[in-house]
């Protein structure tokens, strides 16, 4: 974990190169084909506007987690890099029989983040109407997701280095970023997040599921979790002693049982110490004994946020 050093962000918005795998859904029955396969509500995404979704397994497991854009003729999903594909691939048989059709598009677009307070003001100076920009707060603060044909690629950054010259905007590391959501406690979709996981278990129950749509696939397991009200194991912020420099996953004990796994893990300037997400087995809660990671130069004790 190395000490970041990024600016607070009222003083001018941050940017960055957003790596993600962008596909288009699309075909005469799209939207309800989308709505019988992801925990969202698609039928109620409000146009031009992007929300978090998930795509599971029958037994409600999950495939990925997605960010969708609904536009008047196709939606948008944008997939932490090779879940696109394995998304692509979940549905493929139930596309064979549906008037729908995914593509992979990422290289027809580009696709920056841009944060800040004056984010909006600074889009709609500089880039008009000929790029698509949408609110998202899915990076731990308050900004945009731009996107723009791959044509205007050069005229694009022409422009963001103009406003760096100009001291109107500045580039963010992706170390940073990664600083930005750590402390805001949102997991990522393989690193925190992974295939063996429940929506419940990482928090996507509550950001990216609806319970009030039809059915869709692996509802059953998602409502049957709701009604019961807890799950086994969930994701937390942790608070840990002293900087871990091994590698990660890394397994979380409690008396010399396992409990858990840290999955992320950073310095934090804006919360005074190193941080890390994890998954925890809910009945280490019940337990006073301290938890801990074994690391090269000995335990960090670990403090559930």
């Amino acid at each position: 974990m190395e000490k970041q050093q990024y600016q607070t962000l009222e003083q001018a918005p941050d940017w960055f190169e957003i790596k993600e795998e962008i596909y288009e859904l699309s075909g005469k029955d799209h939207v309800n084909f989308l709505n019988a396969y992801n925990t969202q509500n698609i039928q109620t995404i409000p146009l031009n506007s992007i929300t978090p979704g998930a795509f599971l397994t029958q037994k409600g497991k999950l495939v990925s987690s997605a960010q969708l854009i609904r536009l008047p003729d196709k939606i948008i999903l944008l997939f932490e890099p090779g879940f696109g594909r394995k998304v692509l691939d979940h549905l493929q048989i139930y596309l064979t029989f549906a008037q729908a059709t995914l593509q992979e598009v990422t290289s027809q677009w580009v696709h920056w983040g841009i944060l800040g307070t004056n984010a909006k003001h600074l889009i709609e100076k500089i880039f008009g109407t000929d790029f698509l920009f949408f609110p998202t707060d899915r990076f731990g603060i308050t900004g945009y997701d731009l996107l723009a044909p791959i044509a205007k690629k050069h005229l694009v950054l022409e422009k963001i280095k103009n406003l760096e010259i100009e001291n109107e905007i500045v580039p963010l590391e992706s170390s940073q970023l990664e600083t930005l959501r750590i402390e805001a406690k949102i997991p990522k979709m393989g690193v925190d997040i992974t295939e063996d996981n429940l929506v419940a278990e990482v928090g996507l129950d509550q950001t990216a599921t609806s319970f009030n749509k039809g059915c869709y696939l692996g509802q059953e397991t998602t409502a049957r979790v709701q009604s019961r009200g807890h799950v086994n194991r969930k994701i937390f912020q942790f608070g840990l002693t002293q900087s871990y420099q091994g590698n990660l996953p890394v397994d979380i004990f409690q008396a010399e049982k396992k409990v858990g796994t840290l999955t992320s893990a950073v310095e934090s300037m804006k919360l005074g110490g190193y941080i890390g997400l994890g998954l925890l087995h809910l009945q280490a809660l019940e337990h006073e004994e301290p938890l801990f990671i074994n690391a090269p130069d000995g335990k960090i004790i670990l403090n559930r946020r």
